[in-house]
Parts: structure tokens; sequence; C-alpha cells
């Protein structure tokens, strides 16, 4: 399908957490999870390379340990195997290397508070409470995680802890868009599991994993124009939480922060324009009539110029002089040659010309993916594509946004960059198929992380004239190669309150 490589490029965050999330410790050859229960310890393994290493756990007492030691093999390097703890399902660790001896502390009462002995080793978001808020160019998302009882759900409920967590935060915090008050609509509400492939939500836990349970509400207000300002008032500190994890997040960039009741707002402001759905080049108007005659006039036209180059040959071998007759004739004929030659070339667009629509197609196709509504996808890539892969390319984007609905992320598209493109002619009116290579980059942000991602591509892409205008009408892959993520600059400016 003719975007089968962008579309399921952007589709869903949760295949694509895989290899992001793991990308934490790229050059580990094994990376261990040591998920400790009431009951023992037991550790599931993602080899990438050679035998599984042996882990070493040294636990206080065989049930409901308070201190656990794990050390690597004697000769493993420094970067060689990735560790990561879950104590009762919540995780008590980034992943990270493990390359010396470690001590796990645990504590049974409040999981939450189980951690690394190590604080260099403790996690990022290891607060019972953390906000996050999100900006985009057709939505602002604030993401509220934490742990059930800070959200006012001390006990499980498994029938209504939507609408208890929703009443609770009602009146809790306030954010303002361009100066104006808003009240984006509760999206979702649920329980996480957070592992190093994904974060995905479970049914409502009980008994002794409720206390370790992790909480996530999502609040979304759907734009039709992209924000200047946004800012995120929040007023809710508990005993448990007087400091807030906090962070704004726009697209690659994300602004770490920390809330406190005398620092309580989160600012963020837009700096650059947003890119917009444009208009396909337009296709050069064709030659006149006339014009047609030129490569059939410069086929006939090299066979006399050979002839005529082998008598002006002979003449000079004999020593005679060259008539000017014979001189015009022959600059004639080269004209004549070259008019045929150039024609020819001018069926297509230069390599240059060529690459300028390659790039304007293409940043319109990925663009059409994030557009706020199925009206406005399809409308945005009947722009830029035509025919039978029209409705496939639509079809496609339908199932991601399904994906977005149902709780997965979109990837967010940064930067496309053409590198290659070499034309070819087409028959069938104004067309030419062009050998291209190109780069995308972008990024997925979601429950207070950024992730970042950057494909390349090789294919085969038709284009044809529709209506006046260069659109796509095929594409063959040809291939797919993951390279280094790109370091983007901010766009945006984000901020805590002085």
């Amino acid at each position: 399908m003719i975007l089968r490589l962008a579309l399921l490029w952007l589709a869903s965050a949760a295949a694509l957490f895989a290899s992001l999330i793991l990308d934490r410790a790229p050059e580990a050859r094994a990376v261990a999870e040591v998920f400790v229960e009431a009951d023992g310890i037991r550790v599931e393994w993602d080899v990438r390379s050679g035998p599984r290493p042996e882990l070493a756990i040294q636990p206080d007492r065989p049930r409901r340990p308070h201190r656990i030691r794990l050390a690597p093999p004697p000769e493993t390097g420094e970067k060689q195997l990735g560790l990561v703890v879950y104590h009762l399902g919540l995780p008590v660790s980034d992943l990270h290397y493990l390359a010396a001896p470690e001590t796990v502390e645990l504590d049974w009462r409040n999981p939450w508070r189980s951690r690394m002995a190590d604080p260099k080793l403790r996690r990022v978001y290891s607060s019972p409470l953390s906000v996050f808020l999100y900006v985009s160019r057709y939505q602002v998302r604030v993401e509220v995680v934490g742990r059930p009882a800070e959200l006012g759900l001390p006990a499980p409920d498994p029938q209504g802890f939507r609408r208890k967590v929703e009443g609770f935060l009602q009146g809790r915090w306030r954010l303002r868009i361009d100066g104006r008050e808003s009240s984006p609509a509760l999206d979702r509400c649920e329980f996480l599991e957070r592992r190093v492939r994904a974060t995905r939500p479970i049914p409502a836990p009980s008994g002794e994993r409720f206390r370790a349970a992790i909480l996530g509400v999502t609040y979304r207000l759907r734009r039709e124009d992209y924000p200047k300002k946004a800012e995120l008032e929040w007023n809710y500190f508990p005993p448990t939480a007087p400091r807030i994890v906090a962070a704004v997040t726009e697209d690659a960039f994300l602004e770490p922060a920390t809330l406190t009741p005398e620092n309580n707002t989160l600012r963020w402001s837009r700096a650059a324009a947003p890119r917009s759905i444009t208009t396909p080049p337009p296709v050069p108007p064709p030659p006149p009539r006339w014009w047609r005659w030129i490569p059939w006039v410069s086929a006939a036209a090299l066979p006399l110029l050979a002839l005529l180059t082998l008598r002006l040959w002979k003449r000079r071998r004999r020593r005679q002089t060259l008539r000017r007759s014979e001189a015009a004739t022959a600059v004639l004929l080269v004209a004549l040659a070259a008019a045929g030659l150039g024609a020819r070339r001018s069926a297509v667009p230069s390599q240059p010309a060529a690459r300028y629509i390659v790039q304007a197609l293409l940043e319109n196709i990925y663009q059409a993916a994030g557009q706020p509504t199925e009206e406005r996808v399809y409308d945005a890539l009947a722009r830029s594509i035509a025919g039978e892969y029209l409705t496939d390319a639509y079809l496609e984007v339908r199932r991601e946004l399904e994906i977005e609905r149902t709780g997965g992320a979109r990837i967010r598209v940064a930067e496309i960059r053409v590198e290659e493109a070499e034309p070819e002619p087409l028959g069938g009116g104004p067309a030419f198929r062009c050998h291209a290579r190109w780069t995308v980059a972008g990024s997925v942000a979601h429950w207070g992380h950024v992730h970042f991602r950057r494909n390349r591509y090789e294919g085969v892409l038709t284009v044809r004239s529709i209506g006046g205008r260069w659109k796509l009408t095929g594409m063959e892959l040809t291939n797919e190669q993951r390279i280094a993520a790109p370091a983007f600059s901010g766009g945006s400016r984000a901020s805590r309150s002085p």
C-alpha cells in the first residue's frame, strides 16, 4: 500500500516503545526484568546476543524480603547487562546498566517507597503524583499519574473509580489557553502497567497489588488551531507529595519542572509558526503542438549528420577545402539532434525539481495524518494523492485515529528530508517515476516521556499530473533502515512560574 511505510510508522506507540525504551541501554546484550512478589522472585530475560547471563539474586529472607542484593556475572562489562526491578508490579528503578552489585530496599506496606539503595538509580518519576502538560497543533492534553490514594481512591472500586477520581480532581487545577479558561474533558482514567517494552492499561488491581497500583488520568481538549500560550495551574499538594514532578511537552520538546505550593504553574509558549498543508507544485504547461515533431526530426537528422561527418572526414584527408554550405549543414544537423535530446529530457523534471516535488508531496502526507478530524484528513490527503491509493491511505489513517482513541499514542513528525530523487520518463501523459531516498524523524510523548525515532526509506514513487498538479499515484518501498535518533531544536518555550 502506498503509505504503509509511513502510516504504520505513525500508527501506534505500543510497538515503538519496545525499541525506544530499550534504547536507554542500547549496548546491553541482555536485559533482566526482576519481579519481586510476596511468594518469591522471578526474572524475565530479553537476550539480544550470546548466552543468557547468570544474575546473582540474594534476598535477606525467602518470602517478603526487605533487602535484595543483585550482582552481575564476574566478568560482565559496564554496559552488557540491563536491569529493571519491580515490586508488586511497580517499577523500583528505570532501565539501567548493571555493572556492579546493587541493593534494593523494599517497603511492603507502601511499595511506592521501595527504592534502590544508590540514589543515582532511583526512578525519575518516583513521586506518588506527577502532572504533565502536552501541547500539539490540534489538541492540548493534561495527564495526571500517581498512586490511587493521592487521586481520591483509597480503596479498590473496580466499577466506580473513574467517577470518583473525576470528582476528586475537579477544581484542583486550572488550564488557560491563550489567556482564556479552558475545560478539557476527561478522556481516560485507567490503571497502568509500566514495563520495559510498553506502558499499557490493565484491569483494576485488588488486594495487596492495589497498594502498588499506578493510576493514569488523561484530559484532552481538541482544537481547530495551534495555541500560542498555555498555562497549567496546579493547586493540589497532598502531605505525601509536597513537591510534584511535572513536565511540559510539545512534540519533541520536553521541559521538566518541579511544582510546589509557591511555584505551582507550568507555562508554555509557541516560538515557531506551524507548518501547514500546502498545494502540490503545479505541472509546467505543455509545449506547443509543433514541439512533438522535434524528436522525429532529430531522429532523421542523426543519420544525415553521420553521413556528413564521414564526407567531411574524407575531404580533410584529401586536403580539400571545407565548403561553407557543408559547415552550415553540419551546424544545423547538430542543433536538430540536440533539440531532440532536450525535448526528450523536458518530459520529466530535473533532479532539483523532482526533489522539490517529492518533498512537498511527502510533507503533506505525513502532516495529513495529524489532522484533527477524518474529513480534514481526507481533504489533506487528496491534495497530494490520487487514484485508488487515496482510499488506501485514508483507511490507514482512520485505523491510526482509532488506536489513539483507545489509548495509544501517535508519533509526531518533526522533520522530513528528501536526500535523493532520480526521475525517469513515464508514459501516459505528464508523469514520471522517481527513485527516491528520504528520512523521517519524529517523537512520541506519553506519560511523562519523550522518545525519538528516525528512519531512512528508499522507494520508487509514481507521480502524475492530476488537475494541473503533481500527485502521488503509486509507491513501492525497496528499503527501510532505522538510524540514530535526532536531536531536535525546540520550537517552543516552557517554564515554571517564578
